[in-house]
C-alpha cells in the first residue's frame, strides 16, 4: 500500500500542471519564454519534492503503526533514502509522460496505462527493499544502486526527449 500511494501521488500530481497550461492556453507562451530544459527541471523538481514529502510522511506514519523503536533507526533512515530516490525517479518519468499525455485527446485515462510499464522496474525492487528493511532492518546495496541508476537513466532520457515533446 505504501508504494501504491506514492505512485498514485506521482501519477496524479504532475499531469495537472501540464493539463492546466494546455487548457488555459498558457503553454504556448511558456514555450516561447522558457528553455525546455528549465521547464522540465522545474516541473520535475516540483513533482519530486511533493512526492518525496508524501513518501516521507507516509514512512513516518508507517513507522508509528509498525511500532518501530529507536533500535530501528537504521531501517527507517534506509527506507527514507530509498523513498527519496524512488520519488525522484518516479517524478522524472512521470514528467516526461505527462508532457506526452497533455497533447493527447483522451487524457484522463492514459497516465496509468502508459506509466505502468515504465514504473514497474522501480516498483518491484522498491517493494522488495521495503520488505527487507522491515524484516532485516537493512537494504541490499544492489537495490539502492539500482534506484540511483534508474534515476540517472530516466533523468538523462527524459531531459533529452522532453524538448522534442514540448516543442511539438
Amino acid at each position: 500500500m505504501f508504494w501504491l500511494t506514492v505512485t498514485f501521488v506521482s501519477c496524479t500530481n504532475i499531469p495537472i500542471a501540464f493539463l492546466r497550461e494546455e487548457d488555459k492556453r498558457t503553454a504556448s507562451t511558456l514555450r516561447l519564454a522558457s528553455l525546455p530544459f528549465s521547464v522540465f527541471t522545474s516541473k520535475w523538481l516540483q513533482s519530486a519534492i511533493l512526492t518525496s514529502s508524501v513518501s516521507l510522511l507516509l514512512l513516518a506514519l508507517a513507522a508509528a503503526i509498525w511500532g518501530w523503536n529507536s533500535a530501528s533507526w537504521k531501517a527507517i533512515l534506509t527506507l527514507a533514502l530509498v523513498a527519496i530516490l524512488i520519488s525522484f525517479g518516479l517524478a522524472a518519468s512521470e514528467t516526461l509522460l505527462a508532457a506526452m499525455i497533455s497533447k493527447a485527446k483522451m487524457r484522463s485515462s492514459l497516465m496509468g496505462v502508459i506509466s505502468f510499464p515504465i514504473l514497474l522496474p522501480i516498483l518491484i525492487p522498491a517493494i522488495k527493499c521495503t520488505a527487507d528493511c522491515i524484516m532485516q532492518e537493512s537494504a541490499s546495496k544492489a537495490d539502492i544502486l539500482w534506484f540511483v541508476v534508474y534515476l540517472a537513466l530516466v533523468l538523462s532520457i527524459s531531459s533529452q526527449l522532453f524538448e522534442h515533446i514540448w516543442r511539438a
